[in-house]
């Protein structure tokens, strides 16, 4: 048994529920979460990509239970952008999260195709890409010296990921729904088998609509819905856009706790948000809570009208 080198015990029990995935046959959420992912979807659904029509870049930094060891630290950029022949959109996507003494980075590229349908777009996306494991076992101690994973000081492990997804939007209105991780990878952190987990299939579904309730206001609620074999989750979103410059929202999710968020546009071009969790479980309430900090820039480059910030 793995234990991290922490004060207390409440926080070593902690560290360990964070590796547990990636030492036993646990299923449990395996991709990095993101409390703003609502301004740039593209993270979790392909066919997101093109569907702002403008060169959209976006970089976002997650500190989560800041104040635990060991907890999870992300970072991610992402590029957007749609072809010439506005049917087409693509996408780029880097990120790096430390959880522990596991270092996982992943590099993907997206492609979306998308067809007029009613008032709005449908888009069919596909991602394929590489996920890198990497495991530094000297930053941990063991209790049993003899452990055999303790006789690996770094390993690594290179997987292939390829996603799906479907998504719609109109002036007011969108949903989306996609399928992570379609490869099933095995990783292995230690010299036996026992030592593994299997990468399984994630299910996103997302929706979102804008209503305008004044001259000033637009109400925005949304939701996300996540699912993988053994664990689900739901993020229930309310967000509020005031005079085209202000977001402020508050998000729920379940098992986890709620979420505060703001965004400042200081232009249709540069967007800076940020957004803090405040978990209720039993991690969060140990925890400093959860900081991401997020920074978005949008360039014309067909020339046509940006969209307004409250399509998402």
């Amino acid at each position: 048994m793995i234990l991290m080198r922490v004060n207390t015990i409440t926080k070593k029990v902690c560290c360990l529920v964070l590796l547990l995935p990636m030492v036993t046959n646990v299923y449990s959420q395996q991709d990095p979460q993101y409390t703003q992912y609502m301004f740039n979807q593209l993270a979790y659904n392909p066919a997101y990509a093109g569907s702002r029509d403008v060169l959209s870049v976006y970089s976002l930094l997650r500190d989560q239970w800041a104040g635990i060891p060991g907890a999870p630290k992300t970072v991610v950029l992402c590029a957007q952008a749609p072809l010439k022949s506005n049917n087409v959109g693509i996408g780029f996507e880097a990120f790096d999260e430390t959880i522990g003494p596991t270092n996982v980075s992943g590099l993907m590229g997206s492609y979306a195709y998308r067809i007029p349908v009613k008032n709005g777009s449908l888009a069919m996306g596909l991602r394929y890409g590489f996920y890198d494991y990497q495991y530094n076992w000297q930053m941990v101690d063991y209790k049993d010296p003899l452990d055999p994973v303790s006789m690996n000081a770094q390993n690594q492990q290179l997987i292939q990921t390829a996603d799906a997804g479907l998504y719609y939007h109109t002036q007011t209105l969108y949903w989306g729904v996609s399928l992570t991780h379609l490869i099933p990878q095995k990783l292995v952190s230690g010299n036996t088998s026992l030592d593994s987990v299997t990468i399984k299939p994630h299910l996103y579904v997302t929706m979102g609509k804008a209503f305008q309730a004044s001259e000033n206001l637009i109400i925005n609620p949304s939701f996300l819905f996540q699912a993988v074999q053994g664990s689900t989750s739901t993020n229930i979103n309310l967000n509020f856009l005031l005079d085209q410059k202000i977001w402020l929202g508050i998000s729920y999710r379940s098992q986890y706790g709620v979420s505060f968020l703001m965004q400042y546009c200081f232009s249709e071009k540069l967007k800076f948000g940020y957004s803090y969790d405040l978990g209720l479980n039993k991690i969060g309430l140990h925890s400093g809570g959860t900081n991401e900090i997020l920074l978005q820039y949008d360039i014309n480059i067909q020339k046509t009208k940006t969209l307004s910030p409250r399509f998402l």
